[in-house]
């Protein structure tokens, strides 16, 4: 579950959803966790880079489905925030609330993506100062001359 959170956003939802699964498997989620390893062993080579020059500026986007999921007709939500041109925080769940229409399943999630992105804002205020920073005097010798 730590490698679809904190590391390989692109195996959330797949990972997400057998743990949905972990007090009943049957033989189609063991196969579906099978190949959801060997998609890793296939792309561990690879990554992700960072950087950029876009500027540090704070987007958030989010979507969510009505009653995607079959067993229990729930809706699932999901958002992803970028600052800059990295993603810095993710997710995709089940909402605990069963919802009667698309439009009622996207207010639950603009609720709770509302009170997410507030925070978010709030930290990104932080930003400027953590990295507005003066150098450090060097350690190393100088040369006189």
């Amino acid at each position: 579950m730590y490698i679809a959170t904190g590391t390989r956003p692109d195996i959330a939802y797949a990972v997400g959803h057998l743990a949905s699964y972990l007090d009943c498997y049957g033989l189609e989620h063991w196969e579906a966790a099978i190949q959801v390893l060997r998609y890793l062993k296939g792309t561990c080579l690879l990554c992700l880079r960072l950087g950029g020059t876009n500027p540090l500026q704070l987007i958030g986007h989010s979507d969510s489905d009505y009653a995607n999921c079959p067993d229990t007709s729930r809706s699932i939500g999901g958002y992803c925030f970028t600052l800059g041109s990295r993603m810095v925080l993710w997710s995709s769940k089940k909402q605990c609330t069963i919802a009667d229409s698309s439009c009622y399943a996207e207010y639950i999630h603009q609720h709770f993506y509302k009170k997410l992105f507030r925070t978010c804002t709030s930290l990104y205020k932080l930003v400027p100062a953590c990295t507005s920073h003066k150098s450090l005097p060097s350690d190393k010798p100088t040369s006189q001359v």
